[in-house]
């Protein structure tokens, strides 16, 4: 998709002769007082999401090479182990074939020396522990695609060389680009921003949070949104606020706005208006859910994701081994269950 811009791109040289402070946040705390803030503004950088890894690569993304290597000479020190044990015993197969067969779920012929089988059930038990662990993962990443490194502080952007893009208005809070000269740019529209963000590569946008919601939900049907990520550590806020210059109904005034902030009205007409693809749907779900709020969910690595009505209903989490547990709990119950049967059977057949 090829983008035109018509709007002036300022460079560095351009820029430094411009008053950018954070003159906003230092003036609302010194006459803090004298004005009621009904909003408060969050910029964030937004930057493109890193490419998705090839689909081969799933299958060796699931455990770190450490794990890897570790599973590798665990199969190897066992396979040579049962090897020298079974040239006493008439029972001596390629050890390392049937281990490995064992890990893919084949089934092989089991040794009947009780030493060489306590190992066998035992690696049994250990190739089901991996083989769950790896196919829930597996299946996790084949709907969650992972991801190339992703930036996700000032300093990498810094450190990559990313063109450094401010876009606002009026005055733009920075504060903290002193090591960014060379690559820092200022674009006038915040739409034309974002627009300049995704004709290119390697280029971050200072904007706020509720611009991105509201030009990506509005002009672009919330698609494009799924493609970006926020940089948080580097937040600047914007408090809005108000003031009246008629002394006779200032203080009256006042305590109606504040009655209306706390009631949370300044902010559900500003949430309608930035994402007002939510507004039919609102009634459906649960009124404190902050996704809900927000019209948005937010991903690994907290990345921002715009999603469509019937998506919210099915937000996911990020996987863990801590969502199986309840799964080998059960298995290691059913083992525990199975040698108590085959005790209270050899109890039995030597008493009768």
């Amino acid at each position: 998709m090829k983008i035109t811009l018509n709007t002036n791109i300022l460079n560095y040289e351009e820029i430094k002769n411009h008053l950018i402070i954070d003159l906003n946040l230092y003036f609302y705390q010194s006459h803090g007082e004298q004005f009621i803030r009904y909003y408060t503004v969050a910029y964030y950088w937004f930057l493109q999401k890193s490419e998705a890894l090839p689909r081969w690569s799933t299958i060796l993304c699931v455990f770190s090479n450490y794990v890897w290597i570790c599973i590798f000479f665990v199969l190897l020190f066992t396979a040579v182990f049962l090897q020298y044990l079974s040239q006493s015993a008439n029972f001596a197969p390629p050890w390392w074939l049937n281990l490995v067969s064992l890990h893919l779920g084949i089934g092989i012929r089991e040794p009947k020396e009780y030493y060489l089988r306590i190992i066998f059930l035992s690696w049994l038990i250990y190739s089901f522990s991996i083989n769950t662990i790896f196919q829930c993962f597996f299946t996790s990443y084949l709907v969650d695609v992972l991801h190339q490194h992703q930036i996700d502080t000032f300093e990498e952007l810094v450190e990559e060389n990313y063109e450094l893009i401010y876009a606002n208005d009026n005055i733009v809070l920075i504060g903290n680009v002193v090591n960014a000269t060379s690559y820092l740019k200022w674009i006038e529209r915040q739409e034309d921003s974002l627009m300049y963000l995704h004709s290119g590569v390697k280029r971050a946008v200072f904007i706020p949070h509720e611009s991105v919601s509201y030009f990506y939900n509005t002009i672009c049907d919330g698609n494009v949104g799924n493609n970006l990520h926020k940089i948080i550590d580097s937040q600047k806020q914007s408090h809005l606020i108000i003031q009246f210059s008629n002394k006779h109904f200032e203080k009256r005034i006042y305590v109606l706005l504040n009655r209306l902030i706390e009631s949370g009205i300044p902010d559900k007409l500003v949430n309608d208006f930035l994402y007002p693809r939510a507004k039919s749907f609102k009634s459906m779900l649960d009124m404190n859910s902050n996704e809900l709020v927000k019209g948005a969910s937010y991903t690994k690595n907290n990345s921002l994701s715009y999603e469509s009505e019937s998506d919210l209903i099915d937000l996911y989490y990020p996987f863990s081994i801590m969502h199986m547990r309840s799964a080998f709990l059960l298995y290691f119950i059913g083992l525990c269950a199975s040698c108590l049967i085959f005790l209270i059977e050899v109890f039995l057949f030597y008493k009768f």
